[in-house]
């Protein structure tokens, strides 16, 4: 990625999503020579990626160009929306403080649950709806209407408590 002008604030962001989507059930898949667990040869920056037992295929392109290509859904991720996340992680981790341990592993999980909550989960609920697989068992699956209901009859401290769960939580919560 280095050798195609990329800076380290894409490197960081691509490794992440890449690890978020690995850790969520996907596997790379190159569509030119159908091959999983493959890098496609032309470009690093728009990667493929599928469940073991499924034939449809979600793109990840970390450009503004647009894929081409039979996909149940293409993601186009602007790194600048998440380059001062990358900063701040950066500035974080130079940082030589004992203290700040806590702040840096607190800040990698919110980066990380903001990868998943708002790129990969919804990936990965659209592709099994859409290629009949069991949805995985998440509240997000669920209806809004339904997910109000529950919200409802959950005392206060729950809900505050669920509130520091997902960005989703957090709106459906206020």
């Amino acid at each position: 990625m280095e050798e195609s002008g990329d800076t380290c604030e894409l490197t960081i962001v691509i490794m992440t999503v890449h690890a978020v989507m690995l850790e969520s059930g996907f596997v790379l898949f190159d569509p030119d020579s159908s091959m999983r667990f493959s890098f496609s040869k032309k470009t690093l920056v728009s990667l493929n990626y599928t469940l073991p037992s499924v034939k449809g295929i979600v793109g990840l392109n970390f450009e503004k160009e647009a894929i081409v290509g039979s996909f149940v859904r293409v993601v186009s991720i602007d790194k600048r929306s998440y380059v001062h996340i990358v900063d701040l992680l950066m500035e974080t981790l130079k940082s030589d403080e004992e203290e700040d341990t806590l702040s840096i592993d607190c800040k990698v999980l919110v980066w990380w649950r903001m990868i998943k909550d708002g790129i990969v989960t919804p990936l990965l609920v659209d592709l099994c709806y859409k290629t009949g697989l069991e949805l995985p068992p998440c509240f997000i699956s669920l209806p809004r209407e339904l997910k109000h209901k529950i919200l409802e009859s959950l005392p206060g401290v729950d809900i505050g408590t669920l509130a520091c769960v997902s960005s989703e939580l957090r709106d459906m919560a206020s």
